[in-house]
């Protein structure tokens, strides 16, 4: 079974390390923070 949703804590460099690694093997990832957030957390988002 594939997972739909995850949580992750985003302030622990261990978080941001997971959903780093999930995202380079995504096709599409949604998420509801905000630029100024992503930026926080070097979430580089490209169109």
């Amino acid at each position: 079974m594939r997972k739909k949703s995850v949580a992750v804590n985003l302030e622990n460099p261990r978080g941001q390390e997971v959903v780093q690694k999930m995202a380079a093997g995504s096709d599409v990832v949604v998420t509801n923070l905000t630029p100024i957030s992503r930026s926080a957390i070097a979430c580089v988002t490209r169109i």
